[in-house]
């Protein structure tokens, strides 16, 4: 398997020869608490000497979707109609890193405090999107554990 990084101003595949790309890792830096996996990343960030890795094949929130202040990207917006068919895509440019929106270019965060203001402006481009909706709110004000299970599994419901 490949680990899609990206170091400076360039792409790069690397070859995943530790077992890291696992579909249980994966789906794990995309839907797991970040406090879970932080260490994971910072440890895949280390192991790989780069500033991002970009993820994919686990569709949740319909847009590219940011985690861990932006250290990882998950690009799988879910472009299958079976997913709602969401045809957004990440874009890497002279080291700057976009989401590709409904034909908007909305830059990427790069540290935490970036991080509510950027699914801020995806609601506003994507207001019907109940998943993103409950995930900003989850951002903004953390429920409890147990509610935050809760929306989550009303949120796949809907």
């Amino acid at each position: 398997m490949l680990l899609q990084v990206v170091q400076g101003h360039q792409d790069e595949a690397v070859e995943d020869t530790q077992g890291i790309n696992q579909p249980d890792i994966v789906v794990g830096l995309a839907q797991n608490p970040e406090a879970a996996e932080s260490e994971h990343v910072r440890s895949l960030l280390e192991t790989y000497q780069v500033n991002t890795v970009i993820v994919g094949h686990t569709p949740d929130l319909g847009i590219i979707t940011p985690r861990f202040g932006g250290s990882v990207i998950i690009t799988d917006t879910g472009i299958a109609a079976y997913y709602g068919s969401h045809k957004d895509s990440l874009l890497v440019e002279n080291g700057l890193k976009f989401a590709l929106q409904d034909g908007e270019y909305i830059p990427l965060p790069v540290d935490e405090e970036g991080i509510i203001p950027y699914f801020r402006e995806m609601l506003e481009l994507e207001p019907e999107n109940r998943r993103l909706a409950v995930y900003l709110e989850n951002l903004i004000n953390p429920p409890p554990a147990e509610e935050a299970v809760e929306a989550a599994t009303e949120a796949v419901a809907d």
